[in-house]
């Protein structure tokens, strides 16, 4: 998880990739005059943003190529640009509904996977502890199990007694003499 500085550097090179993406697809800066079939390279930041940042980063970088795809295409560019602008915004439409539902779906999968992961870093402590405490039910039930064995089957008071003063109450184990 990032965290202060690196996450603005990284938020800042999202925000590039988005821009450049953007000029290259719906853009006539760096590709003038071409229709290049390439509309699919606007989802990889997306993508970024959903698995690196959060919902709310993810709907801003859609919001961003959704922007730049609107501009490209009312001015010709990109390949969603057709003679009939009704054509034109219907494809274009499709092409954000689909990259945003895609996109926030990824975010929200990735968000419910941080959330089930800091659930079971909160548990761990927890079933620590249980195990520690069936560790020392099971050895009080062993020393419990070999007293009552030992006290039930000796009729004899006095070497009874000590070897029942000789168990390890904790393991169970009788103890060094």
């Amino acid at each position: 998880s990032l965290s202060g500085p690196s996450k603005l550097i990284e938020g800042g090179l999202l925000l590039l990739s988005l821009i450049v993406v953007g000029q290259l697809v719906f853009g006539s800066v760096l590709l003038s005059g071409r229709d290049y079939p390439i509309d699919f390279i606007a989802v990889s930041p997306l993508v970024w943003a959903a698995f690196r940042f959060g919902q709310r980063e993810t709907a801003t970088a859609s919001f961003v190529v959704a922007s730049m795809a609107l501009w490209g295409t009312l001015h010709g560019q990109g390949p969603f640009h057709r003679d009939d602008p009704n054509e034109s915004l219907l494809l274009l439409q499709a092409f954000v509904g689909l990259n945003a539902a895609l996109a926030l779906a990824f975010a929200a999968v990735v968000a419910e996977k941080r959330r089930v992961d800091e659930e079971h870093l909160a548990l761990v402590p927890e079933a620590e502890a249980a195990r520690k405490f069936a560790e020392t039910s099971e050895k009080r039930a062993r020393f419990l199990a070999e007293a009552s064995a030992m006290l039930g089957s000796s009729i004899d008071y006095d070497p009874t007694l000590v070897r029942f003063l000789q168990l390890d109450p904790v393991g169970g184990l009788p103890a060094a003499p």
